[in-house]
């Protein structure tokens, strides 16, 4: 039987944050694992003043589309969003959300979209132990899943392995492989991952340490470089990287460069980015700010750019800083999001500065969850 915190619901649509729009009892239900047109029943996870959140228990009638999980814990666990259908439909649905922002629905005609293999990708994650499991969290709660025994689909293989060989004792720890296929643990910080990117025409290297930021699928990092340095081919600008993090892209693009300026929050990924920028031989300044407060903001716009390159995290510029933009000298601007809804809004601001938007891209970085990156490519 049904517990007291179960519902029976049909769902209608897919919304944003990979959840379905159900409706019950005069209340809106979002729920996790569902497809819209399916009778399913759901235990409800979080109330909220006029809506609740859900994940489904069973599959009363289900939709076409459907296809079985190919993970034992899903949707139990809070990863992944899309276990249950084709990975060619999760793209579909990203790019129809996309036009529920105002300000990147009229470019969406000419984005560009980028996939690689949606299994294997993540070659560094964050997990939870206890004394009886590994995995992570369900979704709303903090109730552990534990993995597995093959681990999860979204990792490595090599992370999968290390799983099953190690017990990290910390209940919290991260996992990060090397390009060489060496498995290394966040308790080892002063230990390097040296990211390495091989093409034909080029050979690449940018090394990291635990904690530190870094994009997670080790399948688009290349091409998501690639784009953003293809952006950049012809004149050569003075640009203001904004937080760099460990400098990863403008070290990539600085040949494309006539000066480069680095800005970062937080002092150990500038100091990897100081760090990485003269093993390579590359010129570059590097300033500690804060782009969130008053004083870190402070002066941007009068320093000699005519190019900003931003990737902030998923709380975007903020207005502040796209105040400062707007009353700057820059003519461009390179914006790598991963949070399409800070993107639209912060777009939305800088066109009252003069800004159009003049190429637009995604990446899915994170296939089987409701996340990706998008870059867009702004000029006045």
């Amino acid at each position: 039987m049904p517990s007291s915190d179960s519902i029976t619901i049909r769902p209608e649509k897919f919304v944003q944050g990979g959840l379905t729009l159900a409706h019950h009892e005069g209340q809106a239900v979002f729920v996790h694992g569902a497809l819209p047109g399916e009778l399913v029943q759901a235990e409800i996870r979080r109330e909220r003043t006029g809506h609740r959140f859900a994940v489904v228990t069973d599959v009363l009638e289900a939709s076409a589309g459907r296809k079985p999980s190919d993970c034992s814990i899903f949707p139990q666990c809070g990863g992944c969003s899309f276990r249950h259908i084709d990975y060619a439909k999760e793209i579909e649905i990203k790019r129809d959300l996309l036009r529920e922002h105002r300000h990147l629905e009229p470019e969406l005609d000419r984005l560009e979209f980028f996939t690689a293999d949606p299994d294997g990708y993540r070659h560094h994650a964050r997990l939870h132990r206890t004394d009886a499991a590994v995995g992570f969290f369900a979704l709303w709660t903090e109730e552990l899943i534990q993995l597995p025994e093959s681990g999860c689909l979204q990792l490595a293989p090599e992370l999968n392995a290390a799983l099953r060989a190690t017990k990290p004792l910390a209940s919290e720890f991260s996992l990060y492989l090397t390009t060489d296929r060496q498995v290394i643990e966040s308790s080892e910080k002063n230990k390097e991952i040296d990211f390495k990117l091989q093409t034909p025409d080029r050979s690449f290297s940018w090394p990291y340490r635990p904690g530190l930021f870094f994009q997670a699928n080790r399948f688009l990092i290349g091409p998501w470089l690639a784009y953003i340095d293809d952006l950049l081919a012809g004149s050569p600008r003075n640009a203001l990287e904004l937080f760099c993090g460990s400098g990863l892209i403008g070290g990539y693009v600085r040949k494309n460069l006539r000066s480069y300026t680095g800005v970062e929050s937080y002092g150990a990924s500038l100091e990897q980015a100081r760090l990485n920028f003269k093993r390579s031989g590359l010129e570059g300044r590097f300033l500690l700010r804060d782009l969130y407060q008053k004083k870190g903001i402070s002066g941007l716009g009068e320093m000699r750019s005519d190019l900003w390159i931003v990737n902030p995290p998923r709380a975007g510029m903020k207005e502040p800083l796209c105040h400062e933009a707007n009353r700057s000298k820059i003519s461009e601007m390179i914006y790598s999001s991963c949070n399409p809804q800070t993107l639209n809004r912060d777009i939305g601001l800088l066109k009252k500065g003069g800004f159009t938007v003049a190429g637009l891209a995604a990446f899915d970085f994170f296939p089987r969850t409701p996340h990706m990156e998008m870059v867009v490519h702004l000029k006045r």
